[in-house]
């Protein structure tokens, strides 16, 4: 989930100190990890740093979002759905280091992404996916 839909309700209800906030916090964060951390790992982990810091920034508008003015999330969707995302990168990641021909790699990620895609047909409604994906290959 992204966070600008709790922004905006946040901003709806005059409490932009919290925005404001919110990314001064995520700032530092991501300054206290490149401090701590850049040294020791290099400097990939700087991609990490700024990862985490925007994790922050979006449990924190999310937080204050839900606090203004509750709304109902489908999160057990959601936690699969990024869950499955993120295992899906893992893995091409980890394929990726792995000295294959290039056709072989190609449709190692073509099976990858049809799991990815078959697997958000059975979380979501197929229709939606389906619809989708003519949308995208009709262009």
């Amino acid at each position: 989930m992204q966070q600008r839909f709790p922004v905006s309700i946040i901003s709806f209800k005059k409490k932009t100190w919290v925005i404001s906030l919110g990314c001064i916090l995520s700032a530092i964060t991501n300054l206290v990890f490149n401090l701590l951390f850049v040294p020791v790992y290099g400097y990939t982990f700087a991609v990490f740093a700024s990862v985490l810091s925007n994790l922050f920034y979006c449990v924190w508008s999310f937080y204050w979002g839900q606090k203004l003015d509750h709304v109902d999330y489908a999160f057990r969707r959601y936690f699969i759905a990024v869950l499955l995302f993120s295992l899906l990168l893992i893995v091409i990641w980890k394929i990726s280091t792995i000295q294959l021909d290039y056709l072989i790699m190609l449709i190692v990620k073509i099976c990858l992404f049809a799991i990815c895609v078959f697997s958000f047909m059975v979380l979501y409604k197929k229709s939606i996916v389906l619809d989708l994906c003519r949308k995208v290959l009709t262009r």
